[in-house]
């Protein structure tokens, strides 16, 4: 069985976009008595600074996310890493400063009949 999971930038308990990726995935992983996920994702490029408010993540918050989720798949936990939702202009500006490059940008898809 193959597990994925997407860290949401947005839980209630965090005060800094990468200060929580690692607890959240171990926590989760120890609960779900799993040794690691197959793919982590960050789930969107973005914070949330109040109810309902959000703000886009500069580029050095989103390099230190990463660090945050190379860390998880350096210790074991993710065997990939990836985003969702990212634009193309945010990816080019991580890649310079990524060791491990997002395996998947996760986005939806609409099609309609």
């Amino acid at each position: 069985m193959q597990m994925y999971s997407s860290c949401f930038q947005n839980d209630p308990c965090e005060t800094e976009p990468s200060a929580h990726v690692y607890q959240v995935l171990h926590c989760m992983c120890s609960n779900l008595q799993l040794d690691y996920v197959d793919l982590y994702l960050v789930h969107w490029p973005l914070e949330q600074v109040g109810k309902g408010s959000y703000k886009v993540l500069s580029p050095t918050e989103r390099q230190e996310l990463w660090q945050a989720m190379e860390a998880c798949v350096n210790a074991g936990l993710a065997k990939a890493i990836g985003v969702s939702n990212w634009s193309i202009k945010k990816l080019e500006e991580l890649l310079p400063h990524a060791h491990i490059p997002p395996a998947v940008n996760q986005v939806p898809l609409q099609t309609t009949p």
